[in-house]
């Protein structure tokens, strides 16, 4: 009988090394072909930014050269304060600007006795004192002027009109002077002005919830007491 010849298993053994050595070696082939182009690319962006940094450098050594040798910049002038516009002309910002205060009051008043016999038996009455006429009357009605001096000092100013013997008077009721700052909580007033004697006596008038002050006011102050003069208060 014919026979088929045999593989040898040397030759088999051959075959399988010298694929498994082809392999290898296209491999390596491949990554060291990749491995130069990342090489490559970065050395292009190396001499991209390089070239970029050396732009700025140039440009920041211009613009630093341009500002020492420009001038110095001139300091502007303090603006003025603005001018208040009045009917009498143009007052600056630090002009006197004192708070203006006007108090009109009048009354009615009806009595069962003639306000002419009023009397208070053993004082005298002054002019304020008593019901006063009656009918419609102008009471006291006020113009007053106030404002700080400086950090110091505080000034007020306050002028009455009122009516009396069917006329119409003018009675400067206070201007004073008033400090401010002065430690342990001490005040001096000096000038015109309501003193401090009771609870009503430096208080204006219209500022009452009643038409006449008690009777010791009418009696003792003449319904409420100013002069020119000094008081230290604490």
């Amino acid at each position: 009988m014919p026979t088929r010849p045999l593989i040898r298993t040397p030759v088999v053994l051959l075959m399988v090394l010298g694929l498994w050595l082809s392999t290898p070696a296209a491999a390596v082939a491949q990554t060291t072909e990749e491995l130069a182009e990342i090489k490559a690319e970065m050395q292009r962006l190396r001499e991209t930014y390089e070239a970029r940094i050396g732009e700025l450098e140039a440009r920041i050594e211009q613009l630093e050269t341009r500002a020492k040798e420009a001038p110095e910049p001139l300091t502007p002038a303090p603006a003025p304060a603005p001018a208040v516009s009045s009917g009498r002309g143009m007052v600056t910002g630090s002009a006197f600007n004192p708070a203006i205060g006007v108090l009109f009051n009048g009354r009615f008043t009806s009595f069962q006795r003639d306000p002419d016999t009023y009397r208070l038996p053993g004082f005298p009455l002054g002019r304020k004192v008593g019901p006063g006429p009656e009918g419609f009357a102008l009471d006291e009605t006020e113009l007053n002027l106030s404002s700080n001096v400086n950090d110091l000092f505080y000034g007020s100013l306050t002028a009455a009109l009122e009516a009396g013997d069917g006329e119409v008077e003018i009675d400067l009721e206070e201007a004073f002077i008033q400090t401010l700052t002065l430690p342990g909580g001490l005040t001096i007033k000096a000038g015109r002005f309501f003193a401090a004697l009771g609870y009503l006596n430096e208080n204006h008038s219209h500022t009452d919830n009643f038409a006449a002050r008690p009777l010791p006011y009418q009696a003792f102050l003449a319904g409420q007491f100013n002069d020119d003069g000094v008081q230290a208060s604490v």
